[in-house]
């Protein structure tokens, strides 16, 4: 958390005791003769504790073998003079604790420093199949840092994994347990929200080389038996499908019903009338489907808001006030006079409220 410039100005007019301003000027010697020896080399940011974090993310990182001045242009001194300077400073800050947590740059590091070892015409990276027009990318100014802003220290500041100044706590372990791939580049999901923003493409294809669907997707009968796959375990289809979820979350009467309205992937589709939907499709949808939970994936009981992301038809259109004198001629299923509630009558109706009047078997 940054300080309020009132405390900033109490903290800076501070007057160091002569015990802090003997140790400024040895620990500005000590590391001025090192940093003569290696000027911004990586052991010289090791000397000061609050910068252990930075330290040891970096040795876990693949940039471990370039130095931190090659990519901190402010910390590549080219003279003694302008190094002791800065160092007078650093050990100033250091040993008077003039410095706020966590520690962050003043400023991004800019795409020229990224391309002074990479291409920017490269295109797949390493680590799977996806294809990353980084040209593309940098015409459009999305800067290198958008993606890859951990990929030296596992994005700690943001994090907040320093803001306790618990310095100590870090080593090698430490550094590498911070580094996981999580950390280090930009998730799927963000990906996508950047494509949604500026109209780029967000279909499988654009960014995968290799798309291989599960066996029971190649089914013929996928497309119309999913949904009773997905009610018996919704879990199984995040495991592909969560980087579609929506930033909102729409509330269903199941767990099925409100992922697939909170899921674009899902909902994109489910705007589209199913093939077995067909003319005949409302006089004899009851007895063929029987399944009162997986029509409201879809549909709504009552008339939908557009909140709910609900099909525009809804059951309260037609199954509605039809018991008023007994069922009319439109109800779906023929009924004889007379005729008792039944258990497929329940595939549709509320036990709670049929059973106000009726006995339900």
């Amino acid at each position: 958390m940054k300080l309020p410039l009132a405390q900033w100005k109490a903290i800076l007019t501070r007057r160091l005791t002569a015990r802090e301003v003997v140790l400024v000027a040895v620990a500005a010697g000590v590391v001025w003769i090192l940093g003569l020896k290696g000027v911004a080399a990586p052991r010289l940011c090791a000397v000061c504790h609050e910068m252990r974090p930075e330290y040891y993310t970096w040795r876990a990182s693949e940039h471990r073998l370039i130095p931190c001045g090659t990519c901190h242009r402010d910390r590549r001194w080219d003279s003694p003079v302008t190094n002791l300077k800065a160092l007078v400073r650093e050990a100033y800050l250091h040993v008077g604790k003039k410095y706020y947590l966590p520690i962050e740059l003043k400023s991004k590091i800019g795409e020229d420093v990224c391309l002074q070892c990479h291409s920017r015409h490269r295109r797949v990276t390493p680590p799977g199949d996806l294809i990353v027009p980084h040209d593309k990318h940098l015409d459009n100014e999305v800067a290198c840092v958008e993606c890859h802003a951990g990929v030296v220290h596992g994005r700690i500041a943001e994090r907040e994994e320093t803001i306790a100044g618990d310095f100590w706590k870090w080593d090698e372990v430490m550094g590498r347990t911070q580094m996981g791939s999580q950390y280090k580049g930009i998730s799927m999901q963000g990906c996508l929200n950047c494509h949604r923003t500026v109209g780029a493409s967000t279909a499988c294809e654009a960014c995968h080389e290799r798309i291989v669907k599960p066996d029971s997707h190649l089914a013929e009968s996928w497309r119309q038996e999913h949904g009773k796959e997905a009610r018996a375990g919704v879990k199984a289809c995040d495991r592909c499908h969560s980087f579609t979820r929506s930033s909102v979350v729409v509330k269903a009467s199941s767990e099925a019903g409100s992922y697939a309205r909170s899921n674009d992937y899902c909902y994109n589709c489910h705007q589209n009338r199913p093939a077995g939907h067909g003319p005949d499709w409302r006089g004899s949808h009851g007895g063929l489907v029987g399944d009162r939970e997986g029509c409201l994936v879809c549909h709504n009981a009552m008339r939908p808001q557009k909140t709910d992301r609900a099909a525009k038809t809804y059951c309260q259109q037609c199954h509605t006030n039809r018991h008023r004198g007994g069922p009319g001629p439109n109800h779906p299923v023929p009924l004889a006079p007379g005729h008792r509630p039944e258990k497929r009558c329940m595939s549709c109706h509320s036990e709670r409220v049929c059973g106000q009047c009726h006995t339900i078997p």
